[in-house]
Parts: structure tokens; sequence; C-alpha cells
């Protein structure tokens, strides 16, 4: 996804467990701006991951 010309990583979850390597090891290594977590969580932001419910991701555009 591309936000005002920044690659911003993506990752969706279907479940609550959050773990995820290869997303971790991206935003660790790459360090994004923004990098988004789209789960059945609520919203919360972790430093630079922010994680948006999944009833929320059509609405991601407006909330950015």
């Amino acid at each position: 996804m591309y936000f005002r010309m920044e690659i911003v990583p993506v990752e969706v979850k279907g479940g609550e467990d959050k773990s995820a390597p290869s997303f971790k090891k991206y935003v660790q290594e790459k360090e994004p701006k923004t990098a988004l977590r789209f789960s059945k969580r609520g919203y919360r932001k972790d430093g630079n991951v922010t994680n948006v419910p999944l009833y929320l991701a059509r609405k991601i555009r407006e909330l950015m």
C-alpha cells in the first residue's frame, strides 16, 4: 500500500495471535514511518505499527 508516496507494510491476521516474525523483521530492518496490522484486536498504536480492527479496514484512508 502507498501513502504519501511511501510504501506502507501491511499484515492481516485472522485471529488475535499477533506473532508474525517476517512482518516484525521487515519493520525492524526497513524502519518504515508507518506499518499497519489488521486483526481482531482493537485499535492500538505500538511505535510505528498501528493495529486496526478488521471492521475498520475499509476506512483506512480516512484514518491515516
